[in-house]
């Protein structure tokens, strides 16, 4: 549960949307790892919280859900 809360502060307070490995490098290094990471977006996508989006360039970007998603 910490790992996810730390993961979904990172893209909570960015004020753009975030890739895995840009949530990863703002985590810093030696905090988490990949796998790690990627599992912890993947349950906030599937509780809610966050939101994946892909802007045409194949890559999955993050954000903070709008109200009404759940809590980490």
């Amino acid at each position: 549960a910490e790992a996810r809360l730390k993961v979904f502060r990172v893209v909570f307070d960015s004020p753009v949307q975030l890739s895995h490995a840009e949530v990863l490098a703002r985590l810093g290094e030696g905090v988490m790892d990949s796998s790690t990471v990627f599992r912890c977006l993947k349950s906030l996508v599937e509780l809610g919280a966050l939101r994946a989006v892909e802007l045409g360039d194949r890559v999955v970007r993050y954000e903070a859900a709008e109200s009404g998603g759940a809590h980490p």
